[in-house]
């Protein structure tokens, strides 16, 4: 019978056990600070409606004798909603993420090449002129979220090659419309402008 020499030591007898509590650390939830929050529906309700006022008709050019005035109105109609639950569970585990990690396969989508300045300040005032026409001023975007990649480089990078202020800068000091932005990391490679007010979006949690 042969024998094969063995360590003198066992595995749990050189190991030393870090005298800390470590957490895992998550990107904090910004949904709500971004969206007006309504929590005036009660915990039970299963549906939502709104009655909405609108006008309908408008006036026309007459001839002097005309009598065919055009009919013109107001009224209301009701819109319902249902209330869903949400809910989810992870087919896979923090190991899974960490060995696509090694493997360089990764979840996660890869990221797009950042266009030239003026290309970004074109898109931005595009966009903000795009809900301004198209609600006839009544709705003003004033709010603009980015990926966090998108948020940096506006954030450091100069809007022209003769001048220091950044991107950033330049929209929130020179757009009429545009006051707020931040970072959004759910976004990948697309921004979002919108009016920050509840007639626009409101998020409503039972």
């Amino acid at each position: 019978m042969t024998f094969t020499p063995q360590t003198v030591f066992l595995k749990e007898q050189l190991n030393h056990v870090l005298n800390l509590a470590f957490q895992e650390t998550f990107p904090a939830l910004k949904a709500r600070t971004f969206i007006p929050v309504n929590r005036s529906i009660p915990p039970a309700a299963e549906t939502v409606s709104a009655r909405i006022w609108d006008t309908y008709g408008e006036a026309k050019v007459l001839n002097p004798s005309a009598d065919d005035f055009p009919s013109v109105s107001v009224g209301q109609r009701e819109a319902f909603a249902p209330i869903k639950s949400l809910g989810c569970f992870f087919d896979y585990s923090l190991m899974d993420l960490r060995r696509s990690e090694l493997a360089g396969t990764g979840f996660d989508e890869k990221g797009a090449a950042l266009k030239p300045p003026e290309q970004m300040l074109s898109d931005i005032n595009q966009m903000v002129s795009t809900i301004a026409e198209d609600t006839n001023n009544v709705l003003l975007p004033d709010t603009l979220l980015l990926p966090v990649k998108h948020f940096a480089y506006l954030a450091q990078t100069p809007y022209s090659a003769t001048s220091n202020v950044t991107i950033l800068n330049y929209v929130l000091s020179n757009n009429p419309y545009v006051k707020n932005t931040d970072s959004w990391m759910h976004l990948k490679n697309r921004c979002i402008i919108y009016p920050r007010t509840p007639q626009a979006l409101e998020m409503y949690l039972p």
